[in-house]
């Protein structure tokens, strides 16, 4: 079990309460693993950690900007559904494909 929630989208994981920004090892270009960083840290908000996923590689600023804006509105909205489930209810699952951020842009 673990204390730190993560939550995956297409391009971008997203962890609340930790100041990280980190890139997977799979994206060998180092320009493109300098570019995705330097983007990721501008846009990160206080107060967030992101991973840059592998699929990331070659995406647009856009594209990750609204991956980015999917997550938060993701969690905005956890943060709120919290105090209105019951004690053994379920809070959250993964998206269905149907809904990931990736079949909706």
């Amino acid at each position: 079990m673990t204390s730190y929630l993560t939550f995956p989208g297409r391009y971008l994981v997203l962890m609340p309460d930790v100041d990280h920004v980190g890139i997977s090892r799979r994206i060998s270009n180092e320009e493109e693993r300098e570019r995705l960083k330097a983007l990721v840290t501008e846009i990160k908000p206080e107060g967030y950690g992101l991973i840059i996923r592998t699929a990331s590689e070659n995406s647009q600023e856009d594209e990750i900007k609204k991956d980015l804006e999917f997550l938060l509105l993701l969690w905005e909205n956890l943060k709120k559904k919290k105090d209105k489930v019951p004690l053994r209810g379920l809070l959250y699952g993964d998206l269905d494909l149907v809904f990931s951020p990736s079949v909706i842009s």
